[in-house]
């Protein structure tokens, strides 16, 4: 089981942070289609990225 999560989830996930998918904040939603792992990038919004900034300030 924790190689099938290391090959089919945490690799390609590090690949996202590592090559900006997730840049600057957002997540990940991981789900199971026709028995295949499928991990999709929600960038963070705007409005929340702003405030997040704000209180960084």
């Amino acid at each position: 089981m924790s190689r099938v999560i290391q090959e089919h989830v945490k690799k390609p996930l590090a690949e996202m942070i590592l090559f900006g998918e997730l840049e600057g904040g957002g997540h990940a939603e991981i789900d199971l289609v026709d028995d295949k792992v499928v991990i999709r990038a929600k960038p963070l919004d705007p409005k929340l990225r702003k405030q997040i900034e704000e209180v960084d300030a």
